[in-house]
């Protein structure tokens, strides 16, 4: 029989084994990524301790997480979020809302026959939510769906009734905890792929997404829009633009991304394994062993990552240089009308295109905008809409105001030395030039982003200048120019850096 069959294979090579269990957050990535790294190596001796070397360098080359999930989440004008969204808007996105719409009624056990109600009722017994709270998309039958501002109504109308129940279930959950939280307004990660008791709706760890997989949906409620495989790629450490990628569809590369392993963790696994013999040859004990002592040294260690007036690329340079008042006055008379009537008005411009719609409508009380069209498809009872935009002038084109306001902005803003006397944390910014970095269109207004980095751009970016130019804050009635200055220096000093939100200098 089976059970007395015995396999014996005799050779002369044996191999011992160590195995690591890691998490991709503790390797510079803000994902939540548990995995088993077995260490293998051939040695004759059981008791062979080379595995304790291997640990001693991963756990030395742990690094503090420095950047949270919305520094590698795409701008919404991208041209990948931009191309997805025409998609949804486009036939067969319309085409799959009108096979939602046959749908029936996900409550109701007898009609729809869903296995998962059971787990969806449990859950808000559980919670105590009512079981006609949707506040997020108010979804009914007949794909009757009005979902919340800055939720994306072209992508609600492609879930089920399901999924829809699941994010409403989970934005309730959040909103009664003890320290109740607006999911449209703070970072959180759902995943739609799994049922309503298999997925947590929030992180142990603020800002760090949850486990990419294959054929997982992420939806990030503050985005409105659920996490693009060119991210998840990020999230894993791959950088997208360097990859050969052909006309991969959004499913390939979701399932592209959570197949792979995170980069910085396999290379640190395999740096590990060639580095671990040499370090057991020079130090026999391993108790004894300060990996510090093997550190690269640079030239600038002993600033302990200050910013240092001498990295910068106008070090002991003079620049004739124009008033920065004189420059940007004249620029917002001719151009913050038209930056503002050309910025994102409504949630449907928010990826790049301009509403159709020649009537803008804002809340006087809270500067909510949205176009007249899109009113049927979002809550709005809680607004008092105004119209602020009609037919009557017509809007500028956002590209051509792009071009425009590129030709009209300086690309290199100094700042004096004066700076350094009235902010402290701008010490050793009057050697650095701010070079234009991006031109965005964004709410109510356009902003100008001028960056600041060391030895000549090769090194850390210390320092930067944004200028908005349109309405500035939410129920301004009129447009202007403002400019924010944010020194990096207190979170890249490496004694006691600050963590958490960087507040502006100026």
């Amino acid at each position: 029989e089976l059970d007395e069959d015995i396999l014996v294979m005799e050779k002369k090579a044996r191999y011992c084994t160590h195995l690591i269990r890691l998490d991709t957050k503790h390797y510079g990535l803000p994902q939540t990524r548990n995995r088993q790294y077995l260490f293998v190596w051939r040695s004759d001796d059981p008791a062979d301790d080379l595995g304790d070397y291997f640990q001693l360098i991963m756990d030395h080359l742990k690094t503090p997480l420095l950047h949270s999930m919305e520094a590698f989440l795409l701008p919404p004008t991208h041209d990948r979020i931009r191309c997805f969204r025409e998609a949804l808007r486009s036939g067969p996105g319309l085409m799959v809302a009108k096979e939602r719409a046959k749908e029936l009624d996900f409550f109701d056990w007898d009609l729809s026959g869903v296995k998962d109600l059971a787990h969806h009722l449990n859950y808000r017994k559980k919670m105590g939510i009512d079981e006609r709270s949707r506040w997020l998309t108010k979804w009914e039958t007949r794909g009757r769906k009005s979902v919340a501002p800055g939720l994306w109504p072209e992508l609600v109308a492609m879930w089920n009734m399901r999924r829809c129940d699941l994010i409403d279930a989970f934005s309730a959950s959040v909103v009664r905890d003890n320290i109740s939280r607006d999911p449209l307004h703070h970072s959180f990660t759902w995943d739609l792929s799994q049922n309503v008791h298999r997925t947590s709706v929030r992180t142990p760890t603020v800002g760090v997404s949850g486990c990419v997989t294959p054929g997982g949906e992420l939806l990030l409620p503050n985005k409105g829009r659920t996490m693009m495989g060119f991210e998840k790629l990020l999230l894993q450490g791959i950088p997208f633009t360097r990859l050969a990628l052909g006309p991969e569809t959004e499913v390939q590369l979701s399932d592209l991304a959570g197949n792979a392993m995170s980069m910085p963790v396999v290379c640190a696994t395999m740096l590990s394994a060639i580095c671990a013999p040499q370090l057991r040859r020079q130090e026999s004990r391993i108790n004894k062993i300060n990996l510090s002592d093997y550190m690269l040294s640079q030239k600038y260690d002993s600033a302990n990552g200050a910013v240092l007036a001498e990295r910068g690329d106008l070090y002991k340079k003079e620049l004739s240089t124009e008033d920065f008042a004189k420059i940007f006055s004249g620029m917002a008379e001719d151009l913050a009308e038209d930056a503002f009537r050309c910025s994102v008005l409504c949630d449907s411009e928010s990826s790049g295109q301009m509403s159709k719609d020649d009537k803008i409508l804002e809340c006087s009380d809270c500067g909510f905008m949205i176009s007249h069209k899109n009113t049927a498809s979002h809550q709005i009872g809680s607004h008092q809409l105004r119209e602020i935009i009609t037919d009557e002038k017509e809007r500028p084109n956002p590209h051509e105001f792009e071009m425009k306001l590129r030709c009209a902005a300086p690309s290199l803003l100094v700042l004096g030395k004066s700076w350094e006397d009235a902010i402290p944390d701008c010490k050793g910014l009057e050697s650095y030039s701010f070079q234009l970095q991006r031109v965005d269109r964004m709410r109510r207004r356009w902003q100008l982003t001028y960056g600041a980095w060391e030895d000549h751009g090769s090194g850390r970016q210390v320092a930067e200048i944004r200028v908005a130019l349109g309405r500035i804050h939410a129920l301004d009635e009129a447009p202007g120019l403002a400019a924010y200055v944010k020194c990096f220096s207190p979170s890249i000093r490496l004694n006691n850096p600050k963590r958490g939100v960087l507040g502006d200098a100026a």
